[in-house]
């Protein structure tokens, strides 16, 4: 079943296009990524798969009455907020309701517990969120995430600025996770990503969408608009052949 349907697509912001006649499907229980250049629109597909903007044209259908699941970039959390982990996973479950006074049902604070178990992260339960390490954050933000049991998952970004350790226990957690949840991920990490994806989405206003999870480097070289054969951190890197004395150099 196709869970998201997206067709002819475009947002503006006054006369600047942020997208443009964007269409694509992703199957239910699938493990989709998107990359593209910094300003490429990705950061606009996102409001509009979470209803936080509509599109100027074009249709996006969601085939699922639970709310969408988003992790943010754990560093655009406000981590000096005294705060403790375990308040932070259930504030998942609010669905719009204020923080403020609002008391937790037992089921709440067992679903917390048991996401907090399944991530890992049960033994800082009780622990002021500015005394985690980037990886544990993340965590902490995709637990949140879940606590609507949601079908869709949007991560952004999700293993920048963390360490290697960490990168692949987040990726080894959302390839469980992948078929029971429909996962999207916005990333520039595709050495680590690759061997987890079913789809690829090329995305720069324009999107080119590989299915088959396999992307060319004639597809790279025209989102990216010059030849690319490194992605980090969203800037397209050229890396020379070997130098004959050894070595080898990249700009």
């Amino acid at each position: 079943m196709k869970i998201i349907q997206v067709e002819h697509l475009s947002v503006s912001y006054g006369k600047v296009k942020a997208l443009e006649d964007v269409s694509f499907d992703v199957e239910q229980g699938s493990f989709l990524s998107v990359i593209g250049p910094n300003g490429g629109g990705k950061t606009t597909l996102i409001k509009v798969l979470l209803g936080l903007i509509k599109p100027g044209e074009g249709t996006l259908k969601i085939n699922s009455e639970k709310p969408v699941g988003y992790v943010p970039q754990f560093n655009s959390f406000e981590r000096r907020f005294p705060i403790t982990v375990c308040r932070v996973v259930l504030m998942g479950s609010l669905s719009g309701k204020s923080p403020l006074f609002h008391r937790y049902s037992p089921e709440d604070k067992a679903r917390s517990h048991e996401l907090m178990a399944l991530l890992g992260i049960e033994a800082l339960h009780d622990r002021q969120i500015s005394q985690l390490s980037g990886g544990q954050m993340q965590k902490v933000l995709l637990a949140r995430a879940l606590m609507t049991d949601p079908d869709i998952l949007i991560l952004d970004e999700p293993t920048s600025s963390i360490d290697a350790e960490s990168r692949t226990e987040i990726y080894g957690i959302l390839n469980r996770l992948k078929g029971e949840k429909t996962i999207i991920l916005i990333s520039h990490d595709m050495g680590s990503v690759s061997s987890y994806i079913d789809a690829i989405a090329c995305l720069n206003v324009t999107m080119e969408f590989h299915e088959d999870g396999k992307i060319t480097e004639a597809s790279l070289n025209h989102i990216y608009g010059c030849p690319v054969d490194l992605i980090a951190h969203g800037v397209p890197h050229r890396v020379f052949p070997e130098h004959p004395l050894g070595g080898h150099s990249h700009d």
